[in-house]
């Protein structure tokens, strides 16, 4: 099929950026023919890694496609503005920002959370689940992590996580390392034993066998909850935290020094081949895409009855 993606933003290597990426990589190895369109940071770092694995990159729509998936309610408005035929799928990420908010004109809506979902629901949005897809061949163990707790890895976005982290390792003399807007972060990744972050953060940790805890600072918490999190994750509490995407807001808790040493002391070496196996069940970029196209199928198989 001719496939068009979109995201408003491929400046950085963040989530969103990183999902399209994966995305679009995918539906190419799959044979598609494959598109992204972008409406700031044409040149920017997502759209130069696009580029060199020979996805051609946008920043005006102006022909037809079979499918549209895109993210941000920005692009979706560009594509509706511009006229051009296809399936349209608009991805909803997080239930906060204004670019993810939904609007009409999509022929489907997927959310990557329970918590998005209800969101959805709620302003009258009927939408599908599908959790956001990690590339388990980019994203895998390396190397085993030790039976014992040696290093950090950090992939918040916050300063103020990050000494709070730094902090607590230099107390336990852990080696720790932030791990902050670069391409091969998989390879930083696997140098640690246990990673710490949100959202995708989790997933990409899981996915590399190392031992996760969801935490991190986020404008938007509760001002009484400057680091909030879930914890570590394990097959006891991944099901929760998961439904509002290992962003920290199910379990909500507030960390301090003492809790963050009490998280560290549950590290298990087994977590790692659990996590393995989680993320290649419920991750895989290679089950996860297939979720997207059955949504064009079952559109399809309507319209030729």
């Amino acid at each position: 099929m001719k496939i068009l993606l979109g995201n408003n933003h491929l400046c950085h290597y963040g989530g969103s950026e990183t999902f399209t990426y994966t995305m679009a990589k995918e539906l190419q190895r799959l044979g598609h023919e494959v598109h992204v369109l972008t409406n700031k940071c044409f040149f920017g770092a997502m759209t130069d890694q696009l580029v060199y694995i020979g996805i051609r990159c946008i920043d005006k729509p102006e022909e037809d496609y079979d499918l549209i998936i895109v993210s941000h309610n920005a692009i979706l408005q560009m594509i509706l503005d511009s006229g051009i035929k296809g399936f349209k799928i608009l991805t909803c990420h997080g239930i906060y920002s204004d670019l993810e908010q939904p609007i009409k004109g999509a022929d489907a809506y997927v959310s990557i959370s329970d918590e998005v979902w209800f969101h959805l629901d709620n302003l009258g949005y009927k939408s599908e689940i599908i959790h956001n897809g990690i590339d388990c061949e980019r994203f895998k163990q390396v190397n085993t992590i030790n039976s014992t707790l040696k290093s950090i890895g950090s992939l918040c976005k916050d300063p103020k996580a990050n000494e709070l982290i730094k902090s607590v390792c230099d107390s336990l003399n852990l080696k720790f390392t932030s791990i902050h807007d670069i391409w091969n972060v998989q390879d930083s990744i696997n140098e640690s034993d246990l990673i710490i972050g949100l959202g995708r953060s989790v997933y990409e940790g899981l996915a590399c066998g190392r031992n996760v805890i969801a935490m991190d600072n986020r404008v938007y918490f509760e001002s009484t909850l400057l680091y909030c999190g879930d914890g570590l994750l394990t097959d006891e509490n991944i099901g929760d935290s998961l439904k509002c995407n290992c962003s920290g807001r199910f379990f909500r808790k507030g960390f301090t020094q003492e809790m963050l040493i009490e998280e560290f002391k549950k590290y298990n070496p087994s977590l790692g081949e659990w996590g393995r196996q989680y993320a290649l069940e419920n991750f895989n970029i290679e089950k996860q895409i297939q979720k997207y196209l059955k949504l064009y199928e079952d559109f399809s198989s309507k319209q030729r009855s």
